[in-house]
């Protein structure tokens, strides 16, 4: 009994070391500051009023022939970027990017300036990026809204 309590903490321990969220993530190969995916709600670390829930982006949007979903600040300032979920697979970092660097061209058609970047990570995994912008980016991203 002993033997499988102190395997069973073990592996806890090892397991929650696998997936704490790393300070520094990378965006193209450049570091960025990480947020914790596991803790990230929809009011924490930022208000995301607009298309979230649970702490996920639920608009679903297609620029550049990739489909990902965002969600924003009442303002549109501050946007969530999240891959798509294929089946039962977790996204590539470098999807995860190319959906970010989607938004981020679209900001430039606006004249807006990435003011901010952060990455959304879970362990090992960078789940989205939240990018802050100098203006309200979202109202145009919302016009590239799919049907779910």
């Amino acid at each position: 009994m002993r033997y499988t309590f102190a395997l069973l903490v073990t592996v806890c321990v090892t397991l929650a070391g696998c997936l704490s969220t790393p300070a520094i993530v990378s965006y193209k190969g450049l570091p960025v500051n990480a947020i914790s995916a596991g803790s990230m709600t929809c009011r924490d670390p930022y208000t995301l009023e607009q298309d979230c829930s649970l702490g996920i982006a639920t608009l679903r949007v297609r620029l550049n022939n990739l489909t990902f979903r965002v969600a924003s600040t009442s303002d549109g300032r501050i946007i969530l970027v999240m891959s798509e979920l294929d089946g039962m697979s977790v996204p590539t970092q470098y999807q995860t990017e190319l959906a970010g660097d989607a938004v981020q061209v679209l900001a430039a058609t606006l004249n807006a300036t990435t003011l901010k970047l952060e990455g959304l990570a879970r362990g090992p995994f960078v789940r989205g990026y939240i990018l802050r912008f100098d203006k309200d980016v979202y109202t145009k991203l919302k016009e590239s809204a799919v049907d779910n």
